[in-house]
């Protein structure tokens, strides 16, 4: 994943599936001896331990992991492909969205400080790695828009939105446009 250039959120969770899933349950048996039903055994004690979810995710890492083995010429073939967990439409977690009352009451409990960002997030819609990317020069308070043009992952690694359909402008409603202007009066000039 490094030697590829993924995304440094990408490889920490594929590093968090190996140290804390694959090699405590499956990681002393060398690859050449590994089999399909030694790769169910594995799903059923993930499921049996963490989240289906969860579950999933390792065992994709793992399929992975075994497909680089099979490109380097290390094993034949890939015991874990086919090895997969079935999660029902029932069985996904509801996104529940705050009510329009429990954002009212966010916005009327936040500072003159929070109340522009937690607005621009709940009008806008941005990501989080797009609302760290957001500059002053991103943001036209005559026309009403916000422009995304850059990302920042959580490491502050400014970077390009992650596909080209990201970079978009964002027309902004006159109470956010407002709540902006205040903020940007009372902003200290940054360097």
């Amino acid at each position: 994943a490094e030697a590829e250039d993924l995304e440094r959120s990408t490889i920490k969770q594929y590093d968090e599936h190996t140290r804390l899933h694959i090699n405590p349950l499956i990681g002393a048996q060398k690859l050449s001896r590994l089999t399909m039903p030694m790769v169910q055994k594995f799903r059923d004690d993930l499921i049996a331990s963490r989240s289906k979810a969860m579950t999933g995710k390792v065992l994709r890492s793992l399929t992975m992991i075994i497909t680089e083995a099979m490109r380097r010429g290390l094993v034949a073939h890939n015991v874990a492909k086919g090895v997969t967990v079935v999660r029902k439409g029932r069985e996904k977690p509801r996104i529940v969205i705050p009510s329009r009352d429990e954002l009212k009451l966010l916005l009327a409990a936040a500072n003159d400080d929070e109340r522009p960002i937690i607005m621009t997030v709940i009008l806008t819609g941005l990501r989080s790695s797009e609302l760290r990317g957001l500059r002053w020069e991103d943001v036209d308070l005559k026309a009403g828009t916000i422009s995304v043009c850059q990302r920042v992952d959580a490491w502050g690694v400014i970077g390009d939105p992650k596909s080209d359909a990201g970079f978009r402008t964002i027309p902004i409603a006159g109470a956010l446009v407002k709540e902006l202007k205040r903020w940007k009066l009372r902003a200290r000039p940054s360097s």
